[in-house]
């Protein structure tokens, strides 16, 4: 299966047996998951390469990033 685009989602407007406004908003929603992880908070997934970096360096990374992802959900 090929995922649904920008174009795809051009060409079902208008069309017959298509959702209309809202409806086709919310199919477009369900049909493209990734449009709703826009809109939380947090959507933002960092992934380092730390395999040279000492266990306890990278434990720090992990400590320091778990500290700031508490303080940006408490604000």
């Amino acid at each position: 299966m090929i995922a649904p685009d920008d174009t795809s989602f051009a060409y079902l407007e208008g069309r017959p047996w298509a959702p209309e406004g809202e409806r086709l908003e919310q199919a477009i929603r369900h049909w493209h998951p990734l449009l709703d992880a826009l809109e939380e908070s947090l959507n933002l997934i960092v992934t380092p390469h730390s395999a040279w970096i000492t266990p306890e360096a990278r434990q720090r990374i992990v400590t320091l990033t778990a500290e700031n992802l508490r303080q940006v959900q408490a604000n």
